[in-house]
């Protein structure tokens, strides 16, 4: 018997909750990797773009309050990220 074999027959032996079960689990991990890739781009492209604005003529209040928003935005992408993913783990037993 295969490792694929033996997954097959505990899936079925375990019933709908187990697939329910793996079901929630792929998506939370889908959930997790994307906040992951999204923090990733952002820390990539957040001195990529203070390059591209003329810091010359850009205060450092200006500078600041452009990577706050930048940074809230971020946040907020995580923020719902992790509300999902505890979503899912209050539904799983």
């Amino acid at each position: 018997m295969t490792g694929v074999d033996s997954f097959i027959g505990f899936m079925r032996e375990g019933g709908i909750i187990v697939w329910i079960i793996l079901a929630f689990s792929c998506v939370m991990w889908a959930l997790l990797i994307n906040g992951w890739v999204v923090v990733r781009q952002a820390e990539r492209t957040l001195p990529e773009q203070i390059k591209k604005v003329s810091t010359a003529s850009m205060t450092d209040e200006m500078l600041h309050k452009w990577i706050r928003l930048y940074r809230s935005e971020v946040g907020r992408i995580d923020r719902t990220e992790i509300a999902w993913s505890r979503v899912i783990v209050s539904i799983l037993p």
